[in-house]
This record gives C-alpha cells, structure tokens and sequence, in this order.
C-alpha cells in the first residue's frame, strides 16, 4: 500500500526517534514506515536542523570573517 505521511505524522515520528529516544527498528515495525523512508525524512530533518544553526549572510557578518581570516593570515 501506498500511504502518504502528513508533515504532522512525519514530524511526529522523527520526534519518537530524536526525543523519546526510540529505537528505529521499533518505530519503523510499529509505524509500517519503509526504512529507507525513515532514513530519508531523518536526513532532511538532521539537514534543517544544521540550516537552522547557520548565521544568516549579511555584509557585517562577511567583514568580521573577511578579518578573521586576515588576523589568521598574518
């Protein structure tokens, strides 16, 4: 069967694994969820997560790095 997850029983079932600490074998037998699909919706949440903690680019943020890099130059 093809089901089609909602973004709220995605996130639902990513938060068992992250927060619960469930294992991914329990989730994906209790949820019926294909593995690789699992996988792929925990590598997008793990990719936002890393998104969320970058530094936005704006001109101060390129000149305290454009020093930087001069200070560890010379």
């Amino acid at each position: 069967m093809n089901y089609k997850y909602s973004i709220e029983e995605r996130q639902k079932i990513i938060e068992r694994y992250i927060s619960d600490g469930e294992t991914a074998a329990s989730i994906i037998a209790s949820t019926g969820v294909p593995k690789s699909t699992f996988y792929s919706w925990l590598k997008t949440y793990r990719e936002e997560q890393e998104n969320n903690k970058r530094k936005p680019v704006n001109i101060r943020n390129f000149h305290l790095l454009e020093n930087k890099v001069a200070r560890l130059e010379g």
